[in-house]
């Protein structure tokens, strides 16, 4: 397949990019290294179209499109072009919260009965700082792979009816005590914006976020209305390009991720976050690692959500992040905050590779940013794997353990990042970090659960060889 590409570079950026590389050490790819990269992912499963933006200090150090916007006229992907957000716009409704706690309009302790006073009982123990880090225990409308009974994609809902409708579900946990991924306990912080300001929570972004910004597309998506530039999402069936399924127009603008916008307003957001000019340091730090939850006298293993970013450590790093899957079409921002280094892709491929895409075009920066692959030397591996699949079965021996009573169970683990295997045998264990200090050595390994999910097992001991951190994570 052969793939429109344009490279947007400005100049003096372009010849700073040396020194700049080795202040951070980050290394200088080639346009032609990157796009080499690009296409080859891009190949391994068919992608419409993809837009790239490389960011350093909050300046663009390349912009790249890839592919079609639209399939059937071949429209080529540009910097203009707008996709739709997916899950990435959930940092943007958790940010509008926060600005209204600024402004004294709510509190994230206030509970979610303090504004919709009509739902469950429960409710009265659910905070908004609990559905901004996904533990405020709201059912699910997912069992599985279908939707529970009374709720179809392709209805038109109004705000009371959600209401309802997430108000009738059983009550998941209770609120505070587990994490568990909510798009409702997004979209009912969507609602609480409607109720605290008296506006549609689209346009209070658009006011208080998108245009003091300069997101000048940026908006809440509207499916019947002609926005200029609108890619066509898709999804990949047998080898063959599809339309999307229909999502009905007021669940296409709920605030669990229902945005759109181009690579150049990303590349807005960017400049935002790496400039103390909208937000301090103190209020970006809490935006990305929100409110971390423990549990009584336990410590390893808390959640990684913050307040609409996953945090995760990658070879010892801080990366800050998120992905988005809607509508045909899959989004990825993966962010350094340490180096203020960031890359974002935008797909409208449902089932394209955007995350691996960010993943190598970080690589070839920083190979400490890259994906990681198996170790040459295995020979500790088995230890390693026997300590995961002790922990994953319930029958971890806690005397290995320096502090035997800091470890969350296999179980709450297990619920944190849906991991549905038991042991890791036959599911291709494979070392792929180790990292020593004065003090301690971790070990990362990787193993493939259900549906080619990937996760990686960290194991950190010190140096009497006691394990002082265990914790499982994503590998994105």
């Amino acid at each position: 397949m052969s793939f429109y590409k344009k490279t947007l570079s400005i100049a003096a950026l372009l010849l700073c990019t040396a020194s700049v590389a080795t202040a951070n050490d980050l290394r200088s790819p080639t346009v032609e290294k990157i796009n080499k990269t690009v296409e080859e992912l891009m190949s391994s499963i068919p992608h419409a179209g993809v837009s790239v933006a490389i960011l350093k200090d909050g300046q663009a150090l390349h912009t790249l499109s890839y592919g079609y916007a639209e399939l059937e006229n071949k429209v080529p992907v540009t910097p203009d072009t707008v996709f739709q957000s997916g899950s990435v716009g959930k940092m943007f409704t958790a940010l509008g919260v926060l600005l209204l706690e600024r402004e004294g309009k709510l509190s994230l302790d206030d509970t979610l009965a303090s504004f919709l006073p009509d739902g469950p009982e429960y409710w009265n123990r659910v905070t908004i700082g609990h559905l901004l880090s996904h533990r405020g225990g709201i059912g699910r409308i997912f069992d599985g792979e279908k939707l529970v009974e009374g709720f179809e994609l392709q209805n038109d809902y109004t705000d009371d009816q959600l209401v309802k409708l997430f108000g009738s579900l059983p009550m998941n946990f209770e609120p505070g005590t587990k994490y568990e991924y909510s798009n409702p306990g997004y979209i009912l912080l969507g609602i609480i914006i409607h109720k605290a300001t008296g506006q549609f929570y689209g346009d209070f972004l658009k006011e208080h976020l998108f245009a003091p910004l300069g997101m000048t597309a940026a908006q809440v998506n509207d499916i019947w209305q002609v926005i200029p530039n609108r890619a066509q999402g898709y999804l990949v069936k047998e080898g063959r390009f599809l339309h999307d399924y229909y999502v009905s127009d007021t669940l296409s603008k709920t605030a669990d991720g229902s945005l759109v916008f181009t690579i150049k307003d990303m590349i807005k957001w960017e400049n935002m976050l790496a400039s103390g000019d909208f937000l301090s340091d103190a209020e970006k730090e809490r935006f990305y690692s929100g409110t971390t939850m423990t549990f009584p006298d336990q410590t390893i293993g808390v959640t990684k959500y913050g307040f609409g970013w996953v945090n995760d450590q990658i070879r010892g790093l801080r990366k800050v992040g998120h992905g988005g899957l809607w509508q045909g079409f899959r989004t990825y921002i993966g962010r350094f905050p340490a180096d203020k280094f960031t890359v974002v892709v935008l797909t409208n491929t449902e089932n394209s590779k955007a995350r691996e895409i960010a993943r190598a075009i970080m690589g070839l920066y920083n190979p400490q940013y890259g994906a990681f692959e198996a170790l040459s030397d295995q020979s500790e591996a088995a230890k390693i794997k026997k300590i995961v699949d002790d922990y994953l079965a319930d029958n971890i021996d806690r005397s290995l353990f320096a502090e035997p009573n800091s470890i969350l169970t296999s179980s709450q683990q297990v619920q944190r990042i849906n991991i549905e295997i038991k042991t890791t045998e036959d599911h291709n264990f494979q070392l792929v970090d180790i990292r020593k200090t004065d003090k301690s050595v971790t070990y990362t390994g990787r193993f493939t659960g259900e549906k080619d999910q990937k996760y990686l097992a960290m194991v950190e001991m010190n140096q009497a060889g006691k394990i002082t951190n265990l914790n499982f994570q994503h590998d994105r």
